[in-house]
């Protein structure tokens, strides 16, 4: 599933805004929170660094996972250095991203004793009673 943040300046550049989107079908997003930050104080989180930055846009409402949040502080570095930019997209695949960090494989059902391993799971309930079949039979 993919998410979209848009980190916008606002109109009067004092504040900066973190708009997620959520994907509901493919390139459909739905809006699903807005947070809002003062520039001033993104502005010297990103003189510390990007730690930061990411500390500094986490809240109760608003906490993104580790390589979300520093994707993010790259977005928000960009937007507040670049004094021509108004806004900066990040889009973040969260399957491809949990597959990085756990080193996972989707395709990784190859080899054939794991199906065959695969298959007598699937088929070895056939053996034991339904519980259905007991009430029946009183």
């Amino acid at each position: 599933m993919n998410q979209k943040y848009l980190v916008v300046k606002d109109d009067t550049k004092t504040n900066i805004i973190i708009s997620e989107f959520v994907e509901l079908a493919s390139n459909e997003f739905s809006p699903l929170s807005d947070q809002i930050y003062k520039l001033t104080d993104i502005s010297k989180a990103v003189k510390a660094g990007p730690a930061a930055v990411v500390k500094a846009i986490r809240s109760h409402n608003f906490f993104p996972p580790a390589v979300t949040a520093e994707k993010l502080a790259v977005a928000i570095e960009e937007l507040v250095n670049d004094k021509e930019k108004s806004s900066v997209e990040v889009i973040v695949d969260d399957v491809r991203v949990m597959n990085e960090e756990l080193d996972v494989e989707v395709d990784d059902l190859d080899d054939d004793e794991d199906i065959d391993d695969l298959d007598e799971i699937l088929t070895g309930d056939d053996d034991l009673p339904d519980d259905d079949d007991d009430e029946e039979d009183e």
